[in-house]
């Protein structure tokens, strides 16, 4: 029960929670809004002057017993491979698959189904096993299909025959090649 107090404070303290922003964002446009500390020796939000944007401070954290957890109760676990999400606790734990390819994270999807681990960043785990099928089988079949092409691309197609010319002797070519030249000069 304490657990669920305390998540309910955090939810409260992080409504609470102002948006640091950088200063002067909101009138400049070349200024990126993501908060940077002020440093100027006037700055009137460095000094906390009353009516200047919040400051980041120590007073707007969370509870330190559940800083990392997830609003659902679990802390999120990063899992690339079987033997990282073997060690995990279903009770107190969620998994967050990590950058995997589609074969590793179809086995990591099954694998928390059947041990009954939370996965945090799947909303639907059968219909996400479902699509990874769905791309593997296509992808698949793709493959399959270019490579029938690139076997019939390299079957050269029987082209028809050109009659050779019997090969003529040195007479008869000088004598085509002076018919060129008259026709020429002509």
């Amino acid at each position: 029960m304490v657990k669920m107090e305390l998540l309910k404070l955090k939810a409260k303290i992080n409504a609470k929670r102002p948006q640091f922003k950088h200063y002067d964002a909101h009138k400049r446009k070349e200024v990126n809004p993501a908060w940077r500390k002020p440093k100027g020796l006037h700055n009137k939000m460095r000094k906390g002057v009353w009516g200047r944007p919040a400051t980041v401070n120590v007073g707007y954290r969370s509870p330190a017993a559940i800083r990392d957890m997830h609003r659902n109760g679990l802390f999120p676990v990063l899992v690339n491979t079987l033997a990282e999400l073997s060690k995990i606790n279903a009770k107190t734990h969620g998994a967050l698959i990590g950058h995997v390819g589609g074969r590793t994270k179809k086995l990591l999807l099954a694998e928390c189904k059947q041990k009954k681990i939370t996965v945090m960043n799947v909303r639907n785990l059968d219909e996400e096993i479902k699509s990874i099928d769905g791309k593997l089988a296509s992808r698949k079949t793709e493959k399959k299909e270019l490579q029938k092409r690139k076997e019939a691309k390299g079957k050269p197609e029987e082209a028809p025959k050109e009659e050779k010319k019997e090969a003529l002797t040195k007479e008869q070519e000088n004598e085509e090649m002076q018919k060129l030249v008259t026709q020429r000069s002509a």
